[in-house]
């Protein structure tokens, strides 16, 4: 790809799917129960949407405008957690994102990392846990205009501690 040029629509639309789309879900808004048995209990400020993709299992709007986003793709036999977020920050760069280094932390009691990102124009920050369980990989995101994430991180931190992976 050309210096320049922009990133490739169909690999922008993989990684940013979840800050785009969703309808609201009748119940809970807060509350999530989704294949392959994920819960959420994301706190106060979130209202849940539909998952508008097959590997989106939850996706939440708060109140903010930020967007986070629960994903889950099946890996090969043995897959580590380390191969799976070297694979997305991979697809991350080849769309031009600037991308913070890796650093480990947990998610529902188990090992995971946590990626930093933002797209070439900076218009768009993410943070990316990603875990991997049983063959398993999941990723919780935020997306949000990086003037809005500071005050989006707080409330995306105790929707964390609010995800049950099987």
């Amino acid at each position: 790809m050309p210096r320049g040029s922009p990133p490739d629509p169909v690999a922008l639309a993989r990684v940013l799917l979840p800050v785009f789309l969703g309808a609201a879900l009748a119940g809970d808004p807060r509350l999530v129960e989704a294949a392959p048995a994920i819960r959420v209990d994301a706190s106060v400020g979130w209202s849940a949407e539909s998952a508008p993709h097959p590997s989106l299992v939850a996706t939440f709007r708060h109140r903010s405008g930020a967007r986070a986003a629960v994903g889950v793709e099946y890996l090969k036999a043995g897959a580590t957690v380390d191969a799976f977020v070297e694979s997305n920050i991979a697809a991350l760069r080849r769309m031009r994102f600037r991308v913070d280094a890796p650093r480990p932390r947990t998610l529902d009691g188990g090992p995971a990392i946590e990626v930093r990102s933002k797209t070439p124009d900076g218009r768009m920050a993410q943070i990316q846990v990603y875990a991997v369980r049983a063959n398993k990989g999941f990723v919780v995101t935020l997306s949000a205009d990086p003037k809005v994430l500071a005050r989006a991180e707080p409330a995306f931190e105790e929707l964390l501690e609010g995800v049950r992976l099987p």
